[in-house]
């Protein structure tokens, strides 16, 4: 087979030019007497006449009779090669190491194709002789020698480690969900951000890192796109109105336009009851006459009547919900009821990720609560606040007493009856007296019933329950 390679424009520009005409005469008219004119060209000598091939391969040049010697000036074609060039009629190895090629008189190169045996095997790879590659260190160099023989250089490798992998210098190393990282140099692995930074309430925080809220209670989290989600749980000192949050003694207007109310201690918010004209009810809210809000189901849009019906017009846009959890359904990138020490977020692909939070829980009456978060006593009228190192802090007001509902105590005795009787209260609960009677109650962190029935996962409960919550309702 014949490999045939047409030259390049480049290459063609290459032409060797020879203008040999009137070159001086170097031998002269011959000494014995008469003789024609000789031209001397080298070592070779011409008479008069006489034509000859030029020096660049393609032009003719011929004798005259006074001496000189006069040459064509066509534009000579040369081959370009690899990294060379070659005269027409140039023969020359081919690339490969095992072929020949030839430069035609058009410029152009044409190999034999026969198949390569390789001379080297290196690394399971075969080469041919003066073929140069990179040795399985990553660093050195080695070459296919005519004898088969592979020789390498011998420079010391700088390497990074990574656990048990190693890694050359230049390469790329494996990092974090946000990194890029290379092995330097110097055998330390450098590695950059891919993620965004969040920036919130003055601050800036990397991807996966979680923070406190601006509110003081809930937690956030900055996601790999920047963007920053935030549990959404009340807080003790806090109010939520109309889809927004507001201190304790914080006064601010009423949806309904008219009306003022204010953030009380406890969380409740309180709103003066003016009759205001042309109002609109909606989701538990009076909204004022040609106000806009946000729909129930959290992605349409609804309108009070500007003209004072009260009716209330809302989009029907078909609401997307990537993910469910509870039969509740949620956008994608919206923020997902968590637990107290995580802050979950709802993925596009319909996954809900959820970023662990550095924080002590509070577990009461059989419920779990972060820090920061309030919640109702089991005594039905006073709050309860989870603190910081898992605590739980409850107001003390006097609530109205009602033995049957309370079933977390054993009354012992009603009335003034308990001015009179002596008695102790079993291992695990405190006495008590209020306006009903006395007795004694159960800890706060007992729930008012637990499954107990064995089942294949083994027991449902602790073995102590019983002794620990003598008043809690248990099925065995």
């Amino acid at each position: 087979m014949i490999e045939r390679r047409t030259p390049s424009p480049a290459a063609r520009g290459l032409a060797w030019l020879v203008a040999l005409a009137f070159v001086p005469v170097l031998g002269g008219v011959d000494e014995c007497g008469g003789g024609d004119a000789v031209c001397q060209v080298g070592e070779q000598g011409y008479q008069t006449g006489d034509t000859f091939p030029s020096g660049d391969g393609c032009n003719t040049c011929q004798c005259q009779a006074d001496g000189t010697l006069t040459c064509t000036e066509a534009e000579c074609a040369v081959c370009s090669y690899g990294d060379a060039g070659f005269p027409v009629g140039a023969t020359f190895p081919a690339s490969d190491g095992c072929n020949t090629c030839s430069c035609l008189a058009d410029g152009s190169v044409v190999c034999t194709a026969m198949a390569c045996v390789p001379t080297c095997v290196y690394a399971g790879q075969g080469y041919n002789p003066g073929q140069s590659f990179t040795a399985a260190d990553g660093c050195n160099s080695c070459t296919c020698g005519a004898d088969g023989v592979v020789s390498c250089t011998e420079m010391a490798c700088v390497e990074c480690a990574v656990g048990e992998a190693r890694f050359a210098a230049g390469a790329d190393v494996p990092g974090g969900a946000c990194e890029v990282c290379t092995c330097g140099a110097d055998g330390v692995v450098i590695c950059t951000s891919s993620c965004a930074t969040c920036d919130y309430d003055g601050a800036q925080y990397a991807p996966d890192e979680a923070f406190p809220s601006a509110d003081g209670c809930n937690t956030c989290a900055c996601l790999d796109d920047g963007r920053v989600v935030c549990t959404e749980k009340a807080c003790v000192g806090s109010c939520d109105y109309g889809r927004t949050r507001y201190a304790a003694g914080e006064s601010f207007p009423a949806t309904d336009g008219c009306n003022t109310c204010t953030c009380a201690a406890d969380g409740q918010v309180g709103c003066t009851a003016l009759d205001c004209a042309g109002t609109c009810s909606y989701d538990g809210h009076d909204w004022a006459a040609g106000s806009t809000f946000a729909a129930a189901d959290g992605c349409n849009t609804c309108t009070c009547d500007p003209s004072g019906t009260g009716l209330v017009a809302c989009s029907h846009t078909p609401c997307v919900s990537a993910c469910t959890q509870s039969g509740q359904g949620f956008a994608p990138n919206a923020p997902v009821p968590s637990g107290p020490c995580e802050v979950c977020v709802c993925g596009a692909d319909g996954q809900i990720t959820c970023l662990a939070t550095p924080c002590a829980p509070c577990h009461y009456e059989g419920g779990d609560y972060g820090p920061g978060e309030a919640f109702p006593a089991a005594d039905g009228c006073n709050t309860c606040t989870c603190e910081a190192g898992g605590t739980v802090v409850c107001t003390e007001k006097a609530c109205a007493c009602d033995p049957e509902a309370e079933w977390w105590r054993g009354y012992v005795g009603l009335g003034d009856v308990c001015e009179v009787i002596d008695f102790g209260c079993p291992e695990h609960t405190t006495y008590f007296a209020n306006d009903c009677g006395c007795g004694c109650e159960q800890s706060a962190d007992c729930p008012e019933r637990l499954d107990c029935m064995p089942s294949p996962e083994g027991p449902a409960c602790d073995a102590d329950v019983a002794a620990r919550c003598p008043y809690t309702e248990i099925d065995y």
